[in-house]
């Protein structure tokens, strides 16, 4: 090949050279951009959404300063609430109790609506009567007969078996008087207030100071409460029972509510009240 030749295609490759590069700058100017620049894939659009970001704190006018938001509704310590105990109230219970369990089995043919047929002898004035307890029906009998010192006294609490058949659970008995009770009473009212009767026992003495013991049978025929009152008196009702006496060494003068709660006896108040005896329901 001669020079002029060589010459001719070196012209010609520089010119072709030069046609490629004036294309790819008409391609890639902001006036032509190709298809896949105008339309960039989904993930590409969401990705340029979600970068967007925005400042949202407010710009205090004149500082420049930027002031952080605070959260709203974060946690708060509230101090634990205070508990206060209450004491119960007192109890009180069957200790000194003048009716006791008997040590032998006495089983009784009785009839509550004749006390004769359970008395203990034809020179024993019988009074009974029948409380529908919670064990089941008790019946209180109160016998008195003539004695060297006074009067006599046999007292039962029975708790009916079946037909006439009736079991002592608990008795006291004076046979000479040396007790000295001028009367005793008994009567069936819910004082324990659970919806049955229980039998109310009042042991009276002319002295000292015209005292009264009260013993409460409940349940099975068993004494829960023993209550010696000096100068006083008690009245029933459902659900409690209310005593006035004197106070202790007869210092004073009161008025008490008992009543039966969390399975016992309690003096619920203890107020002073005027030195007048009420009418006694035993």
């Amino acid at each position: 090949m001669d020079l002029g030749q060589r010459r001719g295609l070196i012209a010609g490759a520089a010119a072709a050279g030069v046609a490629l590069i004036v294309l790819l700058v008409a391609v890639v100017s902001p006036g032509h951009r190709s298809s896949a620049a105008a339309h960039p894939p989904g993930n590409a659009t969401q990705q340029a959404l979600t970068s967007t970001t925005a400042d949202l704190a407010p710009v205090p006018g004149g500082t420049g300063t930027t002031v952080k938001p605070q959260p709203v509704g974060g946690p708060t310590t509230v101090p634990p609430p205070t508990t206060t105990t209450v004491a119960p109230p007192p109890t009180v219970g069957p200790e000194g109790a003048f009716l006791t369990p008997l040590n032998f089995t006495d089983v009784r043919i009785a009839d509550p609506l004749n006390c004769s047929a359970v008395s203990d002898g034809p020179n024993w004035s019988t009074r009974c009567g029948v409380a529908h307890s919670s064990g089941g029906d008790l019946m209180w009998v109160i016998e008195s007969a003539p004695a060297p010192q006074g009067t006599a006294w046999h007292v039962y609490a029975l708790r009916h078996l079946q037909g006439y058949h009736w079991l002592v659970t608990v008795a006291v008995a004076d046979n000479t008087g040396q007790r000295q009770w001028i009367a005793v009473r008994a009567a069936a009212v819910d004082v324990t207030g659970d919806g049955n009767q229980d039998l109310v026992y009042g042991f009276h003495y002319a002295e000292p100071a015209a005292s009264l013991v009260l013993d409460v049978v409940s349940g099975a025929g068993r004494v829960d409460l023993h209550r010696w009152i000096v100068e006083g008196a008690v009245q029933l009702s459902a659900g409690q029972l209310q005593i006035w006496g004197a106070g202790p060494g007869g210092v004073g003068y009161g008025h008490e509510v008992l009543r039966y709660l969390s399975g016992a006896w309690r003096i619920v108040s203890s107020t002073p009240a005027p030195p007048v005896i009420p009418p006694s329901s035993v």
